[in-house]
């Protein structure tokens, strides 16, 4: 039996392109990095994210994204680092 899959769309504002892209990291590493600790597919337009997969996953998706964005206001560079220890804590 397959897990039912659950969507969520999520608007980060500001919607400000330099912290976006830090959030999604060079060539989206940093969301990769995300979708492959939580189980979760996240697709993004601008400040526009869509997740999908399991609720509990796409969840913690929602809450890590929100974190590592307000993380960056204060131009605070994300790192692999960052993301993988936010995204180990909401397995």
């Amino acid at each position: 039996m397959t897990t039912p899959k659950y969507t969520q769309r999520l608007v980060l504002e500001p919607d400000n392109t330099h912290r976006l892209a830090n959030l999604c990291g060079r060539l989206n590493e940093h969301l990769v990095q995300i979708e492959k600790s939580l189980a979760v597919k996240i697709q993004n337009r601008g400040n526009e994210f869509k997740l999908t997969g399991s609720k509990q996953a796409v969840e913690s998706g929602n809450f890590v994204l929100n974190k590592l964005y307000e993380s960056t206001a204060d131009k605070q560079v994300l790192s692999p680092e960052a993301v993988h220890l936010l995204s180990l804590i909401h397995i």
